[in-house]
Order: structure tokens, then sequence, then C-alpha cells
């Protein structure tokens, strides 16, 4: 098992975020507690300082179309595949910072969906991707790096 420890996570029934230990089990959350004892075998991750979030859902993205452009006109001569390259990056980027479900509002052709249904970990067209890029299943992906974050001694502000 993999023990998240010392992270803080929000107890919706208390309104309030409170230290807990998480254990992992393949892809699925399996305890949630005040202090794990881990095994000898277990990998345990220190998460002190943390604030652990769920996979967080952006219900309204633009993953085919570059936002930055100057002139949004000049996107529109693109190729599909360069729009197919485009938005697995985007959809790579969009994970990582931290949305596993994405609601794509502007698509291109269908393009996005030929990333998102074609797309393995071993065929992305995102080098090291650990998620089908623009992908949005039920199953969260797996992580397959130590999760970074930015230690605080405070709560998040609203």
């Amino acid at each position: 098992m993999r023990w998240l420890t010392g992270g803080m996570v929000l107890d919706a029934a208390g309104e309030q975020f409170v230290r807990r230990d998480i254990g992992v089990e393949g892809d699925r959350i399996a305890a949630l507690i005040p202090a794990a004892d881990p095994a000898a075998a277990d990998e345990v991750v220190d998460l002190d300082g943390c604030w652990l979030l769920p996979g967080l859902i952006d219900c309204h993205v633009h993953l085919t179309q570059p936002t930055d452009a100057p002139d949004p006109a000049a996107s529109s001569r693109r190729s599909d595949a360069e729009v197919a390259l485009f938005t697995a990056v985007a959809a790579q980027r969009t994970l990582a910072a931290g949305i596993t479900t994405a609601r794509d509002v502007g698509g291109w052709n269908y393009v996005e969906m030929a990333v998102v249904m074609r797309s393995t970990p071993a065929t992305s067209p995102v080098p090291g991707s650990p998620w089908p890029a623009g992908c949005s299943r039920s199953r969260r992906p797996r992580r397959t790096t130590t999760p970074a974050c930015t230690r605080s001694p405070t709560a998040p502000t609203r």
C-alpha cells in the first residue's frame, strides 16, 4: 500500500481542514485515517504541510484553441494534425494543473475526440503522459511521480 501522510484534507461534515493519512491501493483510496501505521513494505509519501484536493472539474475549456494568439483567425489555418498535437499538449497541461475531468466546449472537426479515443499512455502524443491526452473517464489517472505541493502553515483563503 502507498501512504500519503500528514496532508490536510477537507472534512466536509465538519466544514474544516483536518490532518489525515491516506492509504492508496492501486488507483483507489483504501483508507482515510488520523494516523497511519504503515507496514515496512509500504511506500510512504510525506505531505506534511500540503493541502490535498480531489481531482478538479473544469466545465468550460477550449483544448483545441490557443487563447493567447494575438490574431484568433490565424489559428483557423492550422491542419487537423497541428490541432491534434496542440490539443494533446493542452490536455496534459490541464491534467498537470489538477483537473482530471474537463468539458471541451470549442472543438475542431472532432479532432479532440480523436485525441481522446485513440490515446493510451503508450501512444499519447505527449511524451511521458501518465494519462490519455484529453480523456475524461470515471477512473482517475495514476500518478507516476511523487506529488509536489506548496507548503503552507495556513489554510487557503476563500
